[in-house]
């Protein structure tokens, strides 16, 4: 997690826009088990990750992200 803010964080201070070959679907699936693991160490890394980089990502991949994080999960 900390590779990817760093990558971010300094192509948004360098003016570069997002890169188009992100693998948004890789990160999803990251996200979705970092979700649904509930440690206590990760879920608040994860939400750190997300704070510090959330307003980098392009407008769509933020509304994926907000819908991921805030989706009830039903427990059967």
């Amino acid at each position: 997690m900390d590779v990817t803010v760093k990558l971010l964080s300094t192509l948004n201070k360098k003016g570069s826009v997002f890169p188009s070959n992100f693998d948004f679907s890789f990160f999803y699936k990251g996200l979705d088990f970092l979700i649904d693991y509930q440690h206590s160490i990760s879920t608040p890394k994860l939400l750190w990750m997300i704070y510090k980089v959330f307003h980098v990502f392009p407008l769509h991949e933020q509304y994926v992200i907000t819908k991921k994080l805030l989706s009830e999960k039903v427990v059967s």
